[in-house]
């Protein structure tokens, strides 16, 4: 999420997430179009249903609410976001694997129901996750520092860290944090042309992985150029706890 998003469209699109939860829970666990999910029933507002929810309904009331709250929102956005959500139920609905499954034991049980289905691509979110941290603290650092100084907030801080646990100074802790992002960028470009070259991944994952890594590099660059880390930023508060070493 950008830090200066609509806080009210990330409302929306948490309970989206949540009902598309849901929703998947009823695919997984045999699902039926005759299901009285919420989802679903809202699902009937599409033209392409014939037996749609009216108001008074109260199958349909939760999502009808959703509806309604979404598009006050943004008008223009808002169709988009509740088609997308159409659309997904629609697909899985369509592309159901199995109805029916057992286990031998309790612990495949567990194993099943925490698997990530999209384990394929845990490796380069892990390194966009790593990245996105790092870049931050290496920013916010100067910022967060005072902060410990003048409020008493707590640091927690990659920079931080590797002073304590190299003993060096917060320009050097600063260096040090920089390789550190420039190592993770070079493993997610060989990540990256690895998957590609070898046909592992799917169009549409390849396309996700590029919006991921774009997304990481929209964060360095918001990182590198938000006010609130700039030394103007600094000098109109108290001074830095960092000093001369910031």
């Amino acid at each position: 999420m950008w830090p200066s998003c609509d806080p009210r469209k990330v409302g929306i699109i948490a309970k989206s997430l949540m009902l598309l939860f849901l929703h998947d829970d009823v695919i997984e666990y045999a699902y039926s179009k005759e299901s009285d999910t919420i989802l679903e029933t809202g699902i009937s507002l599409d033209q392409s249903y014939t037996n749609r929810p009216t108001p008074h309904d109260p199958k349909g009331s939760i999502f009808a609410k959703f509806v309604t709250e979404t598009l006050a929102a943004d008008p223009a956005w808002g169709p988009g976001m509740l088609r997308g959500m159409i659309a997904y139920a629609k697909f899985t609905n369509k592309n159901q694997h199995m109805t029916d499954i057992s286990f031998p034991s309790l612990s495949s049980y567990i194993e099943y129901r925490c698997a990530d289905v999209a384990n394929d691509l845990g490796a380069i979110e892990g390194l966009v996750v790593k990245h996105c941290s790092l870049t931050n603290d290496l920013y916010s650092f100067d910022k967060e520092c005072q902060e410990q100084k003048t409020a008493g907030a707590m640091l927690v801080n990659v920079v931080q860290c590797l002073k304590d646990v190299l003993g060096v100074s917060s320009q050097t802790a600063k260096m040090v944090a920089m390789g550190v992002i420039w190592e993770v960028e070079r493993e997610l470009a060989s990540e990256y042309d690895e998957n590609v070259a070898l046909g592992r991944w799917s169009p549409s994952q390849t396309l996700y992985v590029e919006r991921l890594i774009e997304a990481a590099s929209g964060n360095g660059f918001y990182s590198a150029t938000a006010g609130r880390y700039s030394k103007q930023y600094m000098l109109r508060n108290t001074e830095s706890c960092c000093g001369s070493e910031g």
